[in-house]
Parts: structure tokens; sequence; C-alpha cells
């Protein structure tokens, strides 16, 4: 299903992809130009923070996996 999260900090990043593309396992993301390297973030519903590489291992998204 659809879960929602809060990007809290993101830095840019070198990459190019399609927007919402994980380009990496440490949480690089391709947007419309560039990307971002998400560095803290909060799944809707939970208190605590994780870390945009620690996100993507819990939800195991790939690289090549699309965000909406």
């Amino acid at each position: 299903g659809i879960e929602r999260v809060k990007v809290l900090r993101a830095l840019p990043a070198e990459g190019h992809g399609a927007p919402g593309e994980v380009l990496d396992a440490t949480g690089t993301i391709a947007c419309g130009k560039g990307a971002v390297q998400l560095l803290e973030i909060r799944r809707a519903g939970r208190g605590g923070t994780a870390s945009g590489a620690d996100f993507l291992r819990g939800t195991r998204l790939a690289p090549g996996a699309r965000l909406a």
C-alpha cells in the first residue's frame, strides 16, 4: 500500500533519473532537476526518525524503485 513519509532534512546531490527514482542505497532520490540526498525522514504515524539509507533498507526499496 501507500505509505506517507515526511522529509525532515535533505541536501542537493549529484544524480539524474525520473523524478522519485531511488538512485542508490544511501537515500539519493532523483528530482525534476538533479537529485536530493535524504538525511532524515519520519514515517507517518511513527514517532522516531530515520536516515534515508535506513528507511530504504527497512522498506526494501532498491535502486530503480520510484517514490510518488
